[in-house]
């Protein structure tokens, strides 16, 4: 055969050749192109996370207060759904999920149709059950199994976890947050989320569209953290609150009614006990809440989810004497002999009678003996003596009408008026010296929170000494450990009176204690160094004043202050919840020290 004849057979080879990959191409693309997409669709490299435990929370001796425990999550892949209206059935039949529910959450995935998106987190025993039942019927249903958060108190502080929503994705996607994350949305969980949090790892896998592992990738690698990246794990924390004392406190409130106590150690601002009450159910976040019980929990008049430690003011009433005492004194407008007006049950102001708490008076007082006794009237007459803007800058001074800056997110500031502010309010031509009266007895336009006072009469027992109340006592990783020294700088803050002037008024608050006419005189412990104010402060929202003590005991090194909403009286309501705590704490804590 000639090489002519070989090269013209060569030319019909790879003529029929190219033919055939042009029909096999145009097969490939135009015949099965549908069906080829489907299956590039249904086997791909997946890229999961590898995620990382959150930190867990404990108090100051260990005891658990948020531990990870694993769950059943139940996420839907959007773009596998085949009969929307048969899905919304069988959900509504085994979730009690609304046709709304649905449409939201596939609204809300529209971007992320063929990735696993939680609808559904905490599947009980029952629900796992009924859909593994199912499942099979509906390809766009994955079970996820993932920690979820269990909080072993019910408390205001720890805060919660919640889904990430989609404006917290929208800031936080460069962040190593991604759609399905879990971050803290309110207290301790909020507040320390960075150091939580921990660093997600990853993991590659080709899968089939059934989701399964090909396991291709470790055929081609023996060792496959070559091409995976472990995650870091976050941080546990410790907390400087005490587990048994904060049970303690909370078995020892009146179940009916509606408060704050804050326990504090006055030489460092470690927060020992921070109950708000009425409290909730933090676990109540960690799967769907039924709308009818929602609708409840909004309804519930007690507004069990406000923080009453450190979100919401209240008028002081008579508690915040010591500071009107204080800047009585600090301004040599008294002495520790000095005598004001003779209390007869009242005193006339103008053309206004204003009366004493007591009705039958107390006569001709100084002011430690006024403070014993809370006459209302000497501090009456003290306000004649006081500059209001002055006075506004002495109670600043006092951390009174701004933040403590505790740990804790969305603190309240608190107010105190300015002549400024009541001429704004009620006109240019407004008298100052009747707001003046109600101001000097704690009562009138001013509303501060129970930490703030708690922060306070802390401040007069470590000799003015002021320190910043604070929940973190230590982060802990391996061998990495962070305190609240690496989170907040200036603990501690000289207050405006000197020590001579702290030592008349605590005298006074001693005598409270001490003395049978004290306010507070149920107290008393023999050998033991107690010393407090009563108040009942009088508002609008109510007939009942509220009810407030705040005090402190030099043996365990403690401040306690206890706020009963529309309780009543100061001495014969919150003072016996004090007691019971300075008891207690004295009897089974003792005082901290440094190692503790």
């Amino acid at each position: 055969m000639s090489n002519q004849s070989i090269s013209q057979i060569l030319k019909v080879i790879m003529y029929v050749g190219f033919c055939i990959l042009i029909i096999g191409l145009a097969k490939l693309q135009i015949v099965d192109g549908e069906l080829y997409s489907e299956y590039a669709k249904n086997n791909y490299v997946k890229k999961s996370r590898l995620e990382a435990n959150r930190g867990e929370i404990f108090d100051r001796n260990g005891l658990p207060i948020a531990q990870n425990y694993p769950a059943i999550h139940l996420a839907i892949i959007p773009g596998f759904i085949k009969d929307v209206d048969s899905l919304k059935a069988f959900l509504s039949t085994c979730l009690n999920t609304t046709s709304e529910d649905v449409d939201k959450f596939l609204y809300d995935t529209r971007f992320r149709t063929y990735r696993e998106n939680i609808f559904i987190d905490n599947l009980n025993q029952q629900q796992v059950a009924k859909f593994a039942e199912y499942v099979n019927y509906f390809p766009e249903l994955r079970f996820s199994i993932s920690n979820t958060r269990k909080y072993h108190i019910p408390n205001h502080f720890t805060g919660y976890i919640g889904r990430i929503n989609q404006q917290e994705y929208a800031r936080l996607k460069d962040k190593d947050y991604h759609y399905n994350s879990f971050l803290g949305k309110t207290g301790i969980e909020k507040e320390y989320e960075s150091i939580l949090k921990g660093i997600d790892g990853v993991k590659l896998n080709l899968v089939d569209a059934k989701g399964k592992d090909l396991d291709l990738f470790n055929s081609i690698t023996q060792n496959r953290n070559n091409i995976n990246i472990p995650p870091v794990n976050g941080m546990d924390l410790f907390l400087t609150i005490d587990l048994k004392l904060q049970k303690f406190i909370d078995d020892s409130f009146p179940p009916e009614l509606r408060g704050a106590v804050v326990v504090m150690n006055y030489e460092n601002g470690e927060v020992l006990a921070y109950v708000s009450r009425p409290e909730f159910d933090q676990n109540i976040f960690m799967s769907k809440i039924p709308n009818n019980v929602w609708e409840s929990i909004k309804a519930d008049t007690t507004k069990p989810f406000l923080d009453r430690v450190s979100k919401a003011v209240y008028p002081p009433g008579s508690v915040f004497k010591v500071i009107t005492a204080g800047y009585g004194l600090e301004n040599n407008i008294i002495n520790r002999w000095t005598k004001l007006s003779y209390c007869d049950g009242g005193l006339q102001i103008g053309d206004k009678y204003v009366k004493c708490w007591n009705r039958y008076g107390h006569g001709r007082l100084n002011v430690i003996d006024a403070l014993k006794v809370s006459c209302d009237v000497f501090f009456y007459d003290l306000s004649f003596r006081i500059d209001l803007d002055n006075f506004c800058y002495f109670v600043k001074d006092y951390m009174l009408s701004e933040k403590t800056g505790i740990d804790v997110p969305n603190e309240a500031n608190g107010f105190f008026p300015t002549t400024k502010w009541y001429k704004n309010m009620y006109g240019p031509y407004t008298s100052i010296r009747g707001h003046m009266v109600n101001l000097s007895i704690g009562q009138g336009e001013m509303f501060m929170t129970p930490l703030q006072i708690c922060a306070l009469f802390a401040g007069i027992a470590n000799e003015g000494v002021w320190n910043k109340p604070h929940l973190l006592k230590k982060a802990v990783k391996g061998d990495s450990v962070l305190t609240i020294t690496d989170f907040i700088e200036n603990l501690q803050v000289r207050l405006p009176n000197s020590l001579e002037n702290i030592s008349i008024i605590e005298e006074g608050l001693r005598k409270v204690i001490t003395q049978r006419k004290g306010t507070a005189h149920s107290l008393y412990r023999p050998n033991r160094n107690i010393y407090g104010k009563t108040g009942s402060a009088e508002h609008k929202e109510g007939k009942e004043t509220h009810a407030w003590f705040a005090g402190y005991d030099k043996d365990s090194k403690i401040a306690v202050t206890v706020f009963v909403q529309e309780g009543g009286g100061g001495g014969s309501v919150a003072a016996p919840i004090a007691g019971k705590i300075f008891d207690y704490y004295y009897k089974n804590i003792g005082s901290y020290n440094d190692e503790n």
